[in-house]
């Protein structure tokens, strides 16, 4: 939790409820709630409630909604962890990532001992744009279609530089868009 100074409370509050995810403050003498999730400097709500009921009621929400964002960040995690353990040689991965736009890239497993495996980048091919921008589309990886000047990295993780690695196949669509 980062420290109170840099969030913005409104004056009179105090803090009244806290988790390592989420921070309540409230006006002592009033129905005046404030919210702040993880480190955010910023509330996620700032609400003058009619009960004391309505109040605790939006204060448990949050904390379960915190909670149950928790646990599924943590599953997926683990389960990227032990996808890549059933990789094997010839296996297609992707890796999507980009802000302003979508970028897809392609490796495909080319040797593997024990967890550590090499993979190199390969090909995409388009694939339809139908009912999508101008500036969008479906990509599919194109197996053993290595770039010539395609990079190789030896990954005993599935944290990219920029995206997470997943297993694909040939036939699986992926978006991808740019800008002009």
């Amino acid at each position: 939790m980062s420290n109170a100074k840099t969030r913005y409370v409104p004056s009179g509050c105090i803090s009244y409820r806290k988790t390592a995810l989420a921070e309540i403050y409230r006006k002592p003498d009033s129905l005046i709630a404030v919210a702040y999730v993880g480190k955010s400097s910023k509330p996620i709500w700032y609400i003058n409630f009619r009960t004391e009921e309505a109040m605790e009621e939006k204060i448990k929400t949050l904390f379960d909604n915190c909670e149950s964002w928790e646990k599924r960040k943590k599953e997926n995690r683990e389960k990227k962890k032990t996808e890549l353990d059933g990789a094997k040689v010839g296996d297609l991965l992707s890796c999507s990532w980009g802000y302003d736009q979508t970028n897809v890239d392609f490796y495909q497993v080319i040797k593997k001992k024990g967890k550590t495996m090499t993979i190199k980048e390969i090909g995409g091919k388009h694939i339809e744009s139908e009912g999508l921008s101008s500036m969008a589309d479906y990509v599919s990886p194109v197996k053993d279609s290595f770039l010539k000047n395609g990079k190789t990295l030896i990954k005993r993780t599935f944290n990219m530089p920029f995206g997470i690695l997943s297993i694909t196949d040939e036939n699986k669509k992926h978006y991808r868009s740019w800008y002009a």
